[in-house]
């Protein structure tokens, strides 16, 4: 009852003499945690919730939440082994294959991040789930420099999900930041405005519409410029151009599931594109006979010579 109504220090000296009579229980713990937590007492979290493993091993949702920690800790190696063992024993986890993409994010590993997104879309069916995973993917996007990347997955997060506020609220917000790049202040500005409507305590938010209406206003550090943007590689072309078949529209997807990835003969992966790239990806010989291809609602790995 004190954690729900925000009373968390109240909570934690609860949660503590609870402690004191019960020092082997795993829960007391993890709950402790997270007032810690919510009171941006990020170490003392991370202590409870590595106390909470150490009694008791098989929480998926407590190596995630200590995966959190950790990275928030700006130790990405550690919060991603944490991620894995949280997916190893809940492999349908959303907060541990999110977190996941985040820790190899922090660490620059961002192609290998996008191409865990993309291959864990499968998984999730519900609206929420694929939000999430599309928001996530949006953000290293953006990390990355690749703007219209970023805005595409932010409107797509806000297809599946402008109910909810959340959701709305995060879409919003990045895609603001990515048009801001793409010299379109006045889309980015709508978009603000809107997430201020429902949410006018959003500090990020307000800061961005503050700079947008006052160029004076140092530039926010949300949107810093990006000298050098990461670029996705492309396969090497590897024979002359050829066409697809005629049953392609029978395996072409539309919107979240239009994220293909490409493997080559020598298991080297690169995407997540969309069917139009890879169309052209095709026409220019970079995809050949013996390749293989994952789109995003397959589980499975398809051989190239069924398509090409």
């Amino acid at each position: 009852m004190l954690f729900r109504s925000g009373r968390y220090s109240k909570a934690i000296r609860c949660y503590q003499r609870a402690v004191s009579l019960d020092p082997a229980n795993p829960a007391l713990f993890r709950l402790r945690g997270e007032a810690h937590w919510k009171r941006g007492e990020i170490r003392e979290a991370l202590a409870d919730w590595t106390r909470s493993l150490e009694l008791k091993a098989d929480q998926g949702e407590v190596y995630a939440l200590r995966g959190k920690a950790l990275l928030y800790c700006g130790n990405p190696k550690e919060a991603k082994a944490a991620f894995e063992r949280a997916i190893r024993l809940k492999p349908n986890l959303l907060s541990a294959v999110v977190g996941r993409a985040e820790a190899l994010s922090a660490a620059k590993r961002y192609q290998s991040a996008l191409l865990w997104l993309t291959k864990s879309l499968h998984r999730f069916h519900s609206p929420d789930g694929l939000a999430d995973l599309i928001l996530a993917r949006g953000r290293i996007y953006l990390a990355m420099g690749i703007w219209v990347k970023a805005a595409a997955d932010a409107s797509q997060a806000l297809e599946l999900r402008r109910d909810h506020p959340r959701v709305n609220a995060a879409a919003r917000y990045l895609r603001a930041r990515a048009l801001i790049q793409m010299d379109q202040a006045a889309a980015a500005d709508r978009d603000l405005r809107k997430l201020l409507r429902h949410f006018p305590r959003h500090a990020s938010a307000t800061a961005l519409a503050e700079w947008l209406q006052s160029p004076e206003v140092p530039r926010p550090v949300e949107v810093r410029t990006i000298e050098r943007p990461v670029k996705i590689p492309k396969p090497k072309i590897v024979q002359a151009p050829v066409g697809l078949n005629g049953s392609v529209d029978s395996w072409s997807a539309e919107g979240v599931f239009d994220s293909w990835i490409v493997r080559d003969l020598q298991r080297q992966e690169y995407g997540p594109i969309t069917k139009e790239t890879l169309n052209r990806w095709v026409e220019e010989g970079r995809v050949s006979a013996g390749m293989r291809l994952l789109r995003g609602d397959w589980a499975k790995w398809k051989i190239g010579r069924a398509h090409v």
